[in-house]
């Protein structure tokens, strides 16, 4: 029954509904992220996403679409008194490369054959500004990626190959051909402006700890990065910075949860360039490195209320 991330074993049951609500309870005891796929006997599929435990969202699937759905919905219209799971833990980026590629328009489904023709169509989309969720499924590897823009963000990569998960895309060297499709991110969904407000964050946080450390210098850039772990481990976020960048691997189950880390993130910066540039310069540093940001990012954080002004006293 297996569909996504195949190569990965994963616990297969039969049950009713009270077993899967066990099961949902075991992801929420453990702080699981990982899919649940749910199959009746008439090959009606649904798969569910979750967050640290939590039910993001489940999904309908059909042959050129994935539905949003209500699941306890759908199980009680089931004649099935017992139906198929197969539950999965996975790592946050994992999940959250599935919920963003299932909450996304689905493009057809191509064959790509060889290495040689798999660099030829990422050139081409590199040259083509390709912007959407890449998901790749073959006998030995599947898995997502984001194209942004023809480019592939790096922190958001996943591929399932020979029972563990790894985040460069594997050389094409098996015989078989790849199934390739590219999903259309839809702007109104929950996980794009998840995304998005990541990648924005990113961006901020990485123009404005490069104009800092060319005033303040690298010492006290790394002091300053120090002073975030705090927050970061009471809070058991998968964020980390490192050289001027904050790389975001946690799995938020909802935008507004990653917009208040990164509040606390970005208020712990202000505070830190303000003890040593005074708040003045600080607030123009955080102003001017928000300019940066492409307008799709900048909006999600303002329609957040992430704003240079929010940050500095």
């Amino acid at each position: 029954m297996a569909i996504f991330f195949r190569q990965l074993q994963g616990h297969t049951f039969n049950g009713n509904l009270a077993d899967l609500l066990a099961e949902q309870q075991r992801f929420r005891a453990q702080q699981f992220s990982g899919l649940m796929e749910i199959e009746n006997s008439n090959s009606i599929c649904i798969v569910v996403v979750l967050a640290k435990g939590e039910t993001v969202n489940a999904y309908l699937l059909q042959e050129e679409a994935r539905l949003p759905t209500v699941l306890l919905e759908n199980l009680q219209r089931w004649e099935d008194a017992t139906f198929s799971v197969r539950s999965l833990p996975l790592s946050d980026v994992a999940t959250r490369l599935l919920w963003l590629a299932l909450d996304s328009q689905p493009g057809p489904c191509f064959e790509i054959r060889g290495a040689k023709d798999w660099q030829d169509w990422l050139n081409a989309c590199q040259d083509e500004h390709v912007t959407g969720v890449v998901e790749i499924h073959s006998e030995a590897c599947d898995g997502f990626f984001y194209l942004h823009n023809g480019q592939r963000l790096e922190n958001e990569s996943i591929f399932a190959l020979q029972e563990n998960l790894y985040s460069q895309v594997p050389f094409q060297a098996e015989s078989s051909p790849w199934k390739v499709r590219l999903n259309t991110p839809r702007p109104e969904t929950l996980a794009w402006q998840s995304l998005h407000l990541r990648v924005g964050a990113g961006q901020w946080f990485w123009h404005t700890l490069n104009r800092y450390q060319r005033i303040a210098g690298q010492r006290l850039t790394q002091i300053l990065t120090h002073h975030l772990l705090p927050t970061i481990r009471e809070w058991d976020w998968e964020i980390g910075p490192s050289s001027n960048t904050l790389e975001d691997r946690h799995f938020f189950a909802r935008p507004s949860l990653a917009a208040e880390a990164y509040r606390a993130l970005f208020m712990k910066v202000g505070e830190q360039m303000g003890i040593v540039l005074g708040s003045q310069l600080a607030q123009r540093f955080l102003s001017q490195a928000f300019e940066q940001i492409p307008p799709g990012e900048r909006s999600v954080l303002t329609s957040h209320r992430l704003l240079p002004a929010a940050f500095v006293d």
